[in-house]
């Protein structure tokens, strides 16, 4: 590495020239990307996998709504037969 001020061989590690004090050029401006092609490689070999489906999803919500609704039709049928259940004195409210 050069230094861009007095041309003198400057080691890799030094962040300042040592003949004229001018600051080192940073390695990581200097470096350069590679230009990568617009389309991606295709690899052929590459297995594809489902990793999300909505089949089994939509079933566990559609029982999920069949036990609530099944749930509401026993609690419906319990209260209706509370009143046909002899409540003692001591639970009942004033």
């Amino acid at each position: 590495m050069q230094c861009t001020n007095c041309g003198a061989i400057l080691d890799e590690a030094s962040r300042f020239c040592k003949s004229c004090g001018a600051p080192a050029p940073d390695s990581e401006e200097t470096r350069i990307a590679r230009s990568s092609s617009a389309v991606p490689a295709r690899y052929d070999d590459d297995v594809e996998s489902v990793i999300f489906t909505v089949r089994p999803t939509l079933l566990f919500i559609k029982l999920g709504y069949a036990v609530a609704v099944l749930a509401a039709i026993l609690l419906t049928i319990l209260l209706a037969m509370v009143r046909f259940i002899d409540i003692p004195w001591y639970f009942s409210l004033p």
